[in-house]
């Protein structure tokens, strides 16, 4: 049959379904099924489906609507069910790095509160990776940026960093002193205030004499990291460079340099700590290591 033989519906019957005698079923009309399902059919894929496989106020079901293939929308519905499963768990799927995480890993989202619990699709981790990574990419737009938040939130940065100092008063020491030796291009490391102290069995570079662990600041017997060679005067803010102290010995040396008797017996006193079994020594510590694993 050729197309000048058809008329128009004829014609579009054969051009939209391949078959010009091809009654489309009525848009919108529900059926059942031989088991009593609602559902109607596709006017795309001419498939019948349930209702549930429908948007609502539409007459393509969601496979084709989507534009998806059968298996994608299928594997989609299937992760929808599972993040869902998360969700009621208190988790969810990061989209960049796929891994499930607990809802506080994740910066909430003041833009769309609706969407999953007001969280953001990316967690914090993946988040601050991206924004360190156009930092270095954009270093002008970024310091300029910066520069401009901490000028409209100066006092709400300022409030913060006066809590934090005080639940986290090491940190901001540790903070300090590689600042002081950065200024006076010294070299620098990450170490711990009590992790000198434990070395040292919490004995006092200085007089000699033990320091209490449960003193705090600012109690002149408390603790406080002396640099045997002063930052003030260049010298490195780095292990071998440290020693324990109290406070008002510390304050008593200030920046002078040390005597080589001094060092000498902060040396015997090490010595004689470790002999004492006060310490443990290196050896001690990875046989304790050895046993954990």
């Amino acid at each position: 049959m050729v197309a000048k033989d058809l008329c128009k519906d004829h014609y579009d019957r054969n051009y939209k379904y391949g078959d010009p005698l091809y009654i489309p079923p009525k848009k919108g009309a529900v059926t059942k099924d031989v088991l009593g399902i609602e559902g109607k059919t596709c006017t795309k894929c001419l498939t019948w489906r349930p209702l549930g496989m429908f948007y609502a106020n539409t007459w393509s079901c969601k496979i084709c609507f989507l534009g998806l293939t059968e298996e994608e929308f299928f594997l989609k519905q299937e992760k929808r069910e599972y993040e869902e499963y998360l969700l009621a768990r208190g988790w969810l799927i990061c989209i960049d790095c796929g891994e499930a995480k607990p809802v506080d890993a994740f910066y909430n989202n003041s833009s769309a509160p609706s969407k999953r619990v007001g969280k953001r699709a990316d967690c914090k981790e993946c988040s601050q990776k991206r924004t360190q990574q156009w930092d270095l990419d954009n270093p002008e737009r970024a310091k300029a940026q910066w520069v401009l938040y901490y000028a409209e939130n100066s006092e709400k940065h300022l409030a913060r960093n006066k809590i934090y100092n005080i639940k986290k008063p090491h940190v901001k020491r540790q903070a300090s002193r590689r600042r002081r030796s950065l200024l006076q291009n010294a070299i620098s490391e990450k170490y711990s205030d009590p992790d000198i102290a434990d070395h040292c069995g919490w004995i006092c570079g200085i007089c000699g004499k033990p320091i209490d662990p449960d003193l705090k600041w600012p109690d002149l017997m408390s603790f406080q990291i002396d640099h045997v060679w002063p930052i003030s005067k260049g010298g490195p803010d780095i292990r071998i460079n440290v020693r324990p102290s109290h406070q008002t010995c510390n304050a008593s040396k200030h920046n002078r340099m040390p005597t080589v008797n001094g060092i000498i017996w902060f040396m015997i006193l090490l010595t004689a700590a470790h002999i004492s079994g006060m310490i443990p020594t290196t050896e001690d510590n990875d046989a304790e290591v050895i046993d954990d694993e």
